[in-house]
């Protein structure tokens, strides 16, 4: 679905000043009456609006609701997998677009809220308590008959990206929590008098033991978090605003000259990049290397030189997250010069078999070698008197793919491409075991694919074999939750209807997209008796002012929060098996890598996936250029990376020989089968 959005993206500056508190003294708990900056008799309705400018938020909000949650557990008692139940949810109505920033909202309050009380007040007596919420911004995706209320899932997957009236500096270890540093709470008091915070003690944190407390009158309050001290607003239509983690916004340098830009850009990969050390980058030899090629730039005023550099170095990352986009006209000249050596073909794609050898697998028709008579299957034996392993060997280490299989695979698709016009001496064998050279010019012919194209669109279907039916589910994306979400449940519920005897994923033409769709399909595998913790992974971000590693539990989601389907009837728990494949990339690996670690499904191909491993961050640059990063590193508990630069191995790994080759030929599909042979039991993993 393509999404049009405007987007208001402002300059971050990397502090933390707006989380750094000053000591207050520790005030005597004496329960003076909280001072109101307005006074009245509290909220009915609460409105306002949300700001945000980082540009994974179309991304990951695709139906989004702003929601009003029962926060006490979570911030009274440290529970990072609290969720709130039905009773402790609140939902507003979204008054503007979301994809707009800022947008606006506004959500009217209940006489009496339903959330739990909390006693707060420090005094070691026994009290009523109040309740704590707060307001955020959700993607309410999974639809279910509880709907509009927010499953667990959905609660948690926002947190690598939270828009919400509290502020929190992110986890600072693998079990720890975000602590609360600013933003809005709004606290419900049954009965006058109750105690509640009036600071930050001297700790800087909040429901701690030396927090100022006082007494706050009966019904809503609004609590401004501020560092000198909290405010109370009793007004009737109270404004709260949401906003993003200063760590999660975007960092602009669109208004820099391209010199300034670019030691800014260069300043902040040294200190967030993910993967410097894996990648071996040497960023103050890159900026000594690149930086006169950008002053030139500048000095002419060249937009497509100053891409054409970026560009560059986003290749030598060799990071799949990696990109620069930028205006047509700007990228053009760059594509061209890129193509210029691989631009021309005869119309053949090449695959490379286990053995080694190099088969025609298909001829265009039309084309230079269909005219030549070079038939499928035919092995190539050299070009321009050059072996053809030694040419893909060449061009392996000349590739910017991000695996060394990747690498390979580029390699070989390029190996029979050539300038345009080009005269090339190819030998080969035929099938029937004649060899043979022919000279063949080269034209220009778009790249080839190697699946048709009926296959990348989303289906599902029942497959019988052997007299037991298979379900077979594939989809291309993990995008547009709420319409995934409904196909997925539904076929889910049509194959079990069926009985069928094992579930077939086709992940291998998927490119990725939400972490909360991810999370959301997930669950579906998993019950409540037996829910999925994602306790083998980690993650790891740099801090935003010392550029320090900081381990936190997988995509923020706490590694004790019980994973399991939204609805008992939507769980399925048969035999799964998930085709992969080097289109892969990002949200569908972990998918795909989760379900094989945690013993749900195994992955099945004759390639690993691409290699993509962490969330992204966008960096806008002068002349409508946008550099991406992979800022996070997903890491095992060996605290090594398991899937940048590896791609997810399957476990069921089909070789690729004359056999399969042929099959592709005769339109049968080796994969599929292979899935079928290991639902059935006569395949196993390696």
């Amino acid at each position: 679905m393509s999404i049009q959005r405007k987007t208001r993206i402002g300059y971050i500056k990397l502090s933390l000043a707006l989380c750094s508190f000053l000591s207050p003294p520790v005030s005597a708990q004496s329960f003076p009456p909280a001072t109101l900056a307005r006074e009245g008799s509290g909220p009915i309705r609460l409105v306002g609006q949300g700001d945000w400018s980082s540009l994974e938020i179309p991304i990951q909000y695709d139906n989004p609701a702003v929601v009003l949650l029962d926060r006490g557990a979570t911030l009274v008692r440290r529970d990072g997998s609290y969720t709130a139940p039905k009773s402790g949810q609140i939902f507003g109505k979204l008054t503007s677009d979301v994809l707009t920033s800022p947008f606006t909202y506004s959500l009217d309050l209940p006489p009496v809220p339903t959330g739990q009380y909390y006693d707060v007040d420090n005094n070691g007596k026994p009290d009523p308590g109040v309740q704590i919420w707060a307001v955020t911004l959700a993607n309410n995706a999974i639809l279910t008959p509880d709907e509009p209320y927010l499953s667990p899932v959905e609660q948690l997957t926002q947190l690598s990206v939270p828009i919400d009236s509290l502020l929190v500096t992110p986890p600072t270890g693998k079990d720890s929590l975000a602590e609360t540093c600013g933003g809005t709470l709004l606290v419900y008091a049954a009965e006058a008098g109750q105690g509640f915070p009036s600071g930050f003690g001297a700790d800087g944190k909040l429901f701690t033991a030396d927090d100022p407390i006082a007494a706050l009158p009966q019904g809503y309050t609004v609590v401004r978090l501020k560092r000198e001290g909290f405010q109370f607003d009793r007004s009737r239509e109270a404004i709260v605003f949401l906003r993003e983690r200063p760590e999660d916004g975007t960092t602009d340098f669109s208004q820099l000259s391209y010199t300034a830009s670019f030691d800014a850009l260069i300043d902040l990969l040294k200190k967030r990049y993910a993967y410097t050390e894996l990648r071996g980058i040497d960023w103050d030899a890159w900026r000594k290397q690149y930086r006169p090629q950008i002053a030139a730039a500048e000095k002419q005023r060249d937009a497509t030189a100053y891409f054409t550099i970026l560009d560059e170095i986003a290749q030598a990352m060799r990071d799949t997250h990696v990109q620069v986009l930028g205006a047509a006209e700007v990228i053009a000249p760059r594509l061209q010069a890129q193509l210029a050596d691989f631009n021309g073909s005869f119309g053949i794609e090449a695959v490379e078999l286990a053995d080694g050898r190099v088969l025609v697998q298909r001829v265009m028709p039309g084309s230079a070698a269909d005219r030549a008579g070079i038939e499928p299957l035919s092995e190539i034996i050299a070009t321009n008197g050059i072996a053809i392993r030694d040419r893909i060997a060449q061009l392996t280490q000349t590739s910017f793919a991000a695996t060394p299989e990747t690498r390979r695979l580029d390699a070989v698709t390029r190996a029979l491409r050539f300038p345009a016009r080009t005269p090339v001496a190819l030998r080969y064998r035929t099938p029937t075991g004649t060899l043979q050279e022919k000279t063949l010019t080269a034209v220009w012919l778009p790249l080839p694919e190697p699946l048709d194209l009926a296959r990348i669109y989303p289906t599902s279907r029942t497959l019988a074999r052997g007299g037991k039916q298979y379900g077979y589910l594939r989809w291309t994306s993990f995008r547009d939750s709420s319409e995934e979400i409904a196909r997925f449940r539904y076929s889910l519920n049509r194959f079990k209807q069926a009985g069928v005897s094992g579930l077939i994923l086709d992940l291998r033409e998927n490119e990725g997209g939400s972490v909360a769709l991810l999370m959301s399909l997930l669950s579906f595998f998993w019950s409540e008796n037996k829910p999925l913790l994602l306790d083998r992974t980690i993650s790891e971000r740099a801090d935003i002012a010392t550029g320090t590693f900081i381990p936190y539990s997988s995509f923020e989601i706490p590694a004790n929060l019980p994973i399991f389907s939204p609805t008992p009837d939507s769980y399925y728990g048969g035999k799964v098996a998930i085709l992969v494949s080097d289109k892969c990339v990002s949200a569908c690996e972990f998918f795909a890598d989760w379900m094989q670690r945690y013993g749900r499904g195994v992955a099945i191909g004759a390639h690993s996936t691409s290699g993509a491993g962490g969330s992204v961050a966008w960096v806008p640059l002068p002349d409508d250029t946008i550099f991406t990063y992979t800022y996070t590193r997903e890491l095992d508990r060996q605290g090594q990376p398991y899937i940048e630069g590896r791609g997810v191995q399957p476990e069921v790994r089909v070789p690729i020989t004359e056999e399969y080759a042929r099959a592709i030929l005769e339109g049968k599909d080796p994969l599929l089968e292979a899935a079928i042979d290991y639902l059935q039991g006569s395949a196993s993993p390696e």
